[in-house]
């Protein structure tokens, strides 16, 4: 039983999606289950940054044309077009 000894409902097994574990954990205090608490250890890379920069609209749609003509996402294709383009400056 919980630490507080108040009735709970058990937790999900698994929820169907983000939408049925927010309607549960909304009705629902996370102190009354620190008994099922565990402890995780986990990694974060924070070195991404992300800037946000305006691309002439001829100059994006071309952007758009290629990357989908290659069939990879528009950012990756900017990031490789980008970096090529770099390597060659220096």
């Amino acid at each position: 039983m919980a630490k507080n000894n108040k009735k709970r409902d058990p937790i999900p097994n698994e929820f169907s999606g983000i939408a049925q574990a927010a309607e549960f954990w909304e009705t629902h205090d996370l102190t009354d289950y620190e008994d099922v608490w565990r402890n995780v250890n986990f990694k974060v890379n924070l070195k991404t940054r992300r800037k946000q920069i305006q691309l002439e609209p001829a100059l994006a749609s071309e952007f758009s044309k290629r990357a989908r003509a290659k069939k990879i996402p528009l950012t990756a294709y900017v990031n490789r077009v980008l970096k090529d383009y770099l390597k060659r400056a220096a």
